[in-house]
């Protein structure tokens, strides 16, 4: 096997490893049992054990390549969850294509500039997707909708490929020759920036989130995942799909999540853990209890011991921490011992964490302070954010820990609670939204002279964006055309609830915005 690594120094737990070895050797340790369980909310459901599933992504990889792809290319996947995403993105990472996993929920401007950001030259979406690509990306060759043809749909002079032409090739997966430190995968992140930066992922990283993700949390052959969070996160695609098949457990997947679907696909398919948000588990205390013994061991989330969940249906909740760029959770609860409620949980043992403030110095115990974290670019932090260089760099402090733009507090007795978010990322139902991202669609509105958008506690969506905007004298209508422009070129979730007009900003000093008194 090719790889990049030379020396022993450079070696790493998966040295000339890559996701499709680990995809072969599980289904040769486990075929005949259950990976994939899908569960559509309309339809028929369907199953794949493990030999079945390595075997679709075989023909699949075909499929990809009679499509004229070849090792480098960039893919973009756009699909709600559904079987297809899994079985494209592996045999894509098999190929050593590089995946680039889109939010379904992004509008045109926001698609074409992932498109054209990452140089992709195929896409595969669905037909309610398809108009979104008309406009995006010349480099583009083909786009394949998964239901249907979509002669009429699609991008003008660009191939419209059959689903068939992907899947139903016959293909035997062979060993792949991509290097442990070749590109596997991207993810568009929300942070700081108007525009989310790629996160880049080696072979290397998607492997060490597998292992680390099933340690943490214990999984084991007899594990079943719930899993209802998109799979373009890290969370869905990391946490519990590769941990997953590290594991040789199983996953039952669901287009989204469903409060009332939540309990009998539980039971039917003995689930045993599932990720949580707040939003979910305040739905699920809104619906009745499940009608026999459920098999849940654990749910993870943001908060260890969440109030209410063990004392009603008996499970353990632990918290966890982590980022599209850490791969896995840097800070998590225990399975095994008593956690501290309401804290994330402890560091976790992979990782080097420091809790800095202003100068750089280590905080007390019960202060605030910037959380850092040191690992290896390539192997337990992601490899460089896409052609972006400036951004990797700035990324690090001078002396290589990772600034994770999160302010947290140490506790007396070792644990660590979540305090906010040190840069100008909101967290809005579980989705990371940059308000630089919606202060730059404002700003483009020629009556705006200044903008700046803070987040709003919500009851069940953590936060939801607010907009104060400074106008020339003589506007009209600004707030309908405000909400006009971010509706045509957002995502719903990064819209303003409200946008309010003001004579002028708060500053503080050199001119930055106090934007912590507009939040109050």
């Amino acid at each position: 096997m090719n790889s990049e690594c030379s020396g022993l120094q450079k070696m790493t737990p998966f040295t000339n490893q890559n996701v499709s070895w680990l995809l072969q050797d599980r289904a040769a340790q486990h075929g005949d049992k259950l990976f994939l369980a899908w569960e559509p909310h309309q339809g028929e459901p369907a199953q794949w054990t493990y030999a079945e599933f390595a075997q679709g992504v075989a023909n699949w990889a075909v499929g990809l390549t009679n499509a004229g792809l070849s090792e480098g290319d960039y893919v973009v996947i756009h699909l709600d969850n559904c079987p297809e995403f899994l079985f494209a993105w592996h045999a894509c990472v098999h190929l050593g294509c590089v995946p680039v996993t889109t939010n379904n929920r992004s509008v045109e401007d926001e698609l074409c500039y992932y498109v054209e950001h990452s140089r992709a030259v195929a896409a595969i979406t669905q037909s309610d997707y398809l108009p979104l690509f008309a406009q995006c990306g010349k480099q583009i060759r083909w786009v394949c909708s998964i239901d249907g043809s979509g002669q009429q749909a699609g991008p003008q002079d660009v191939n419209m490929l059959a689903i068939a032409d992907l899947r139903d090739a016959v293909g035997e997966l062979k060993v792949s020759e991509v290097s442990d430190q070749a590109v596997c995968s991207i993810q568009y992140t929300s942070g700081t920036t108007s525009r989310p930066k790629g996160v880049v992922w080696t072979h290397a990283n998607a492997l060490w989130g597998a292992c680390v993700n099933a340690a943490h949390t214990k999984l084991t052959r007899d594990d079943r995942a719930l899993v209802y969070f998109p799979l373009f996160h890290t969370n869905a695609l990391c946490y519990s799909m590769l941990g997953s098949l590290w594991a040789g457990a199983s996953i039952v997947l669901q287009k989204k999540f469903s409060a009332s679907r939540f309990w009998p696909l539980s039971l039917k398919y003995k689930c045993t853990w599932a990720a949580m948000i707040p939003f979910i588990t305040n739905a699920l205390f809104e619906t009745p209890d499940p009608s026999e013994a459920h098999h849940y061991r654990f749910w993870g989330g943001v908060f260890c011991d969440i109030p209410g969940v063990k004392e009603r249906w008996g499970i353990k909740t632990i918290g966890w921490w982590g980022m599209t760029e850490t791969i896995t959770q840097g800070i998590v609860g225990s399975l095994d011992s008593t956690n501290t409620p309401l804290t994330v949980g402890r560091a976790a043992t992979e990782y080097g964490l420091r809790i800095v403030d202003e100068s750089g110095e280590d905080v007390d115990y019960g202060q605030t302070g910037r959380l850092l974290l040191k690992g290896t670019p390539g192997l337990s932090l992601f490899k460089e954010y896409l052609h972006n260089p400036e951004a990797t760099k700035e990324a690090y402090d001078e002396n290589g820990w990772f600034k994770t733009g999160d302010l947290v507090a140490l506790n007396a007795d070792g644990t660590i609670s979540f305090s906010e978010r040190e840069n100008d990322t909101l967290k809005v139902g579980g989705e990371n939204v940059s308000a630089a991202e919606i202060e730059r669609v404002i700003l483009s509105l020629p009556e705006v002279l200044e903008v700046a958008v803070v987040g709003r506690k919500h009851d069940y969506l953590d936060e939801v964006p607010v907009a104060f905007v400074v106008v020339a004298k003589g506007s009209h209508n600004i707030q309908k055309k405000v909400m006009g422009a971010c509706r045509e070129m957002l995502a719903d979730y990064k819209v303003p609830s409200e946008v309010r007009l003001i004579d002028e900003l708060p500053k503080i000093l050199f001119g930055k915005i106090a934007k912590i008194t507009l939040r109050r």
